[in-house]
């Protein structure tokens, strides 16, 4: 895509872009048991898109209350302090410091703090160009999609099994895919 391409798309993208909660979700996935990949998801969402005269900006936060897990003992162990202690950290939350766009194309840096450790983070994925939807809403889409190693934001949790593996990885992908509203 040439530079007057992203140029255009950014002028239709222009303005403040909020989430559609029911078409955008965060997903995670994590080694399990030394052989199998567990995968997750959160239900309370939050992000917005800017595009302005400084920029585009995202940002995004998961309240970890809302992570789905199918057992409510496992569930109490991942909010524990074990894991997350969401008791005292709520949220999980990302602010982007600079995004590259080249097309649709995007590598965004940014802060994710997770467990009050804040650590600089680079997504990759893309932002698709605005369109209406059935409701004739203009909506854009954006995937993102990164891995974290789970001690730097100081979720280390783990017990070896039998054969001397652990029960968790210690890299997290993680996985945002959205769809945002203008307005």
């Amino acid at each position: 895509m040439t530079a007057t391409q992203t140029a255009t798309q950014t002028q239709q993208a222009s303005g403040v872009w909020t989430i559609d909660k029911v078409h955008s979700s965060v997903r995670y996935e994590i080694e399990h048991n030394g052989t199998a990949q567990y995968r997750g998801s959160f239900n309370d969402v939050d992000a917005s898109l800017e595009y302005g005269d400084d920029g585009v900006k995202i940002k995004g936060s998961v309240k970890l209350d809302s992570v789905d897990l199918k057992d409510e003992q496992q569930k109490g162990h991942v909010l524990s302090p074990d894991f997350f202690d969401a008791e005292r950290y709520p949220t999980a939350e990302f602010e982007s410091t600079s995004i590259q766009l080249d097309g649709t194309d995007v590598v965004v840096d940014g802060i994710l703090t997770l467990r009050g450790q804040s650590k600089p983070l680079s997504i990759r994925g893309s932002i698709g160009e605005s369109g209406p939807n059935l409701g004739g809403t203009e909506t854009i889409a954006v995937h993102l999609a990164t891995t974290i190693n789970r001690h730097d934001y100081g979720v280390s949790w783990n017990t070896q099994l039998p054969n001397g593996s652990n029960v968790l990885g210690d890299e997290v992908a993680i996985e945002v895919v959205l769809e945002l509203v203008q307005g």
